[in-house]
């Protein structure tokens, strides 16, 4: 359920300092009513053949509803705790996935066969205990949106001193923009859609030239926003970057007048707590979710028998393989696959491997 807590039933403490003495100190609420989130699976499918099954192919659809989705209820910060795990909602998937495989290429010395898998999902919220949302910003739970949509300010870039800029809307109803983050109010919040992609899949493709063979594979994915934490953070100043890690985009930070006129110009650095602005919450740091991943790359060769049998072997191969090639995303160094929430943290990428070796197999 990805709650990040075993307990969450459970009023629990924390064990901290008091002066020089042991004590405790209250983390957070329980809820005792807590259960298991309960769903309901509907799915049709088929399969077919052509042409001695030289294609073949599988189209599913599904309808997944689920019901008592667990979510954190808000609380006032008066009370303890921000918040507590409770069953707030029911939230249906329907989509359509497709399978397929194809023998480009079949012949006694040379083939070569390509797979495709690929799925569109659609994720709805249809009911929030009764409301219409639950949550007051980043990502919250809207009646009729994806869950985990986003609900923030929109960012409108920096005015002619540097500093940020958000919209908002005056008490005419007009949409203008204010360096006054603290005057920005749910009303002037704008829903931008949710880390979920329209479009997911992998395609992988094998070739074999008599006793040589290679394959590799791509996964995909297109659609849906990602909230950067980790860029927002190396785009920090203010007081607590100082001495910390910069990323290389604050040399596009305005200097001088004129500078705000710049596509891609960032706020100004600012060391004194006007700096703390820089990385409030907004979608300048949502960033097109799409990614394509050279997942992996296998090379072997496999020895005949009749060379073998000369040796005493019953089987010997050669091979060559690498895992996490390369990833191509919005931002050099960001992985949308990371987090299945859309949010980064920090997060190291997978390990690139390269792997060589032999196997034999004794008489």
């Amino acid at each position: 359920d990805a709650i990040n807590n075993y307990y969450a039933y459970m009023n629990r403490y924390a064990t901290n300092h008091n002066s020089s003495n042991p004590g405790l100190i209250f983390a957070n609420w329980g809820s005792p009513n807590l259960t298991w989130e309960e769903s309901i699976d509907r799915s049709i499918g088929v399969d077919f053949e052509y042409n001695k099954s030289r294609i073949k192919a599988g189209l599913d659809l599904y309808m997944r509803g689920s019901n008592k989705l667990l979510f954190v209820q808000p609380l006032a910060p008066s009370t303890g705790s921000t918040g507590y795990y409770d069953n707030v909602a029911s939230m249906r998937n329907s989509g359509i996935e497709l399978n397929v495989g194809v023998d480009v290429v079949r012949s006694d010395n040379f083939n070569w066969n390509v797979r495709l898998n690929a799925y569109h999902n659609k994720n709805e919220i249809l009911e929030v205990q009764g409301k219409d949302s639950l949550g007051s910003s980043g990502q919250v739970l809207f009646k009729g949106e994806p869950a985990f949509s986003y609900f923030m300010p929109e960012y409108a870039g920096v005015n002619d001193k540097g500093a940020p800029m958000w919209y908002k809307t005056d008490d005419e109803g007009n949409r203008v923009t204010t360096t006054d983050y603290g005057s920005l109010l749910p009303s002037d919040y704008k829903l931008f859609g949710s880390a979920q992609r329209w479009l997911e899949g992998a395609i992988s493709n094998t070739l074999s030239y008599k006793r040589l063979q290679l394959s590799f594979m791509f996964q995909f994915g297109l659609g849906g926003y990602f909230y950067d934490n980790t860029y927002a953070s190396l785009m920090a100043s203010g007081p607590q970057a100082i001495g910390r890690a910069m990323h290389i985009d604050m040399l596009n930070s305005w200097k001088q007048p004129g500078d705000e006129k710049k596509s891609d110009v960032q706020p100004a650095i600012n060391w004194g707590s006007a700096g703390n602005d820089n990385t409030r919450m907004s979608s300048k740091f949502l960033t097109d979710n799409s990614f394509l991943n050279f997942k992996n790359l296998n090379l072997s060769y496999t020895f005949s028998s009749e060379a073998l049998s000369r040796v005493g072997f019953r089987a010997l191969s050669v091979y060559g393989a690498a895992e996490n090639i390369i990833q191509w995303s919005a931002r050099v160094g960001m992985d949308p696959n990371t987090s299945f929430f859309g949010l980064s943290s920090f997060n190291y990428f997978p390990y690139r491997t390269y792997t060589v070796g032999v196997r034999v197999t004794l008489q």
